[in-house]
């Protein structure tokens, strides 16, 4: 194979993980040295092991460097609306975040819609990629349920894209894609993708490979407490208008409006994953919800019933329209 559709070459470093870390060092961080800006998007349904694959890769790369990501999660990680500014102004310009070097924005669409969602979205990390040369580069992971959810003008800021996926019980894996354009229609030009490849040099010896299936294992417990601790805190306030919204479908209990209040909620946990994941655990493909939920929610069992039905529902419209979009979204 050519060398110039080659990726990466690096040093076998006499395990798998590390090798790995080199190879993201080499693709990524280079990048930033140069002073580029480097945009990942990370795709996968709840529960994929997004957040968790996103926190090891910048824990591992900031160890390479010297420094311990624990001390740098809080302000790193974008968790809602509220955070996009003053995080994206402090990792910027803070003299103490001077050698901090990514940014990881972590579905900020569960506090806000969409559209709205992808308009913040698109100017942050175009405000970031303009500002780079001037001040410095930085490494933007952006993490999102689908490549749906991001429009065609945040695309085309991605330079890689890793589509995550976890079995239960076992760690997560991602592909690693490159994002280019194809200008061979000039009219037309569209943008694709191709699977990132390389060399491991082992004793001389090159092994070519392809990133298909990239493990992660669970980030450190300390750092993982952190950025949990963070998630809630930043939503808490946002999330205080959807439970006012939501008083009325709890208090209001009779007949005619049984359905309704079933419906309502299902929908808040839905769309508020965050409470979701506090008030129930996802286990063998499917939500059930804990008694802090029946206490906190005042439902009976028969509505908790319902409750899960509709969520198992939703989970598996998801992985439907999930692997739909897998051969539709971007041509190889």
């Amino acid at each position: 194979m050519s060398r110039k559709k080659i990726d990466f070459e690096v040093q076998w470093q006499g395990n798998i993980q590390d090798t790995t870390n080199q190879i993201f060092q080499h693709l990524f961080v280079r990048r930033i040295k140069a002073k580029k800006p480097c945009v990942i998007l990370m795709t996968g349904a709840s529960g994929e092991g997004k957040s968790n694959t996103a926190l090891h890769l910048a824990d591992e790369q900031f160890k390479i460097i010297g420094l311990d990501f624990k001390d740098y999660v809080q302000r790193s990680v974008v968790g809602s609306i509220v955070d996009f500014g003053p995080k994206t102004k402090a990792m910027l310009g803070d003299p103490e975040l001077k050698k901090a070097f990514i940014l990881i924005i972590d579905e900020a669409a569960a506090t806000v819609n969409s559209k709205d969602w992808a308009n913040i979205t698109n100017r942050a990390v175009n405000f970031i990629n303009n500002m780079s040369r001037a001040i410095k580069p930085l490494l933007i992971i952006i993490i999102a349920q689908s490549l749906k959810q991001v429009d065609s003008q945040l695309r085309q800021t991605v330079n890689f894209y890793m589509p995550v996926r976890r079995s239960y019980n076992k760690p997560a894996k991602a592909k690693l894609y490159k994002f280019y354009i194809n200008e061979r229609d000039l009219e037309k030009p569209k943008l694709q993708k191709k699977l990132v490849r390389g060399y491991i040099v082992n004793k001389g010896q090159k092994e070519y490979i392809e990133l298909t299936d990239i493990e992660f294992p669970k980030v450190r417990q300390d750092v993982w407490d952190i950025y949990k601790k963070d998630m809630i805190d930043s939503k808490s306030k946002l999330l205080e208008a959807e439970f006012d919204k939501l008083a009325n479908a709890l208090i209001d209990k009779n007949e005619d409006k049984h359905q309704e209040r079933i419906d309502n909620l299902t929908k808040f946990l839905w769309s508020n994953k965050y409470i979701l994941s506090n008030f129930a655990k996802f286990s063998r493909k499917k939500w059930s919800l804990k008694d802090e939920f029946v206490s906190n929610f005042m439902v009976t069992d028969s509505e908790k019933k319902q409750i899960e039905t509709q969520l198992k529902e939703k989970v598996n419209k998801e992985k439907r329209e999930l692997n739909l979009r897998q051969g539709d979204e971007i041509n190889e």
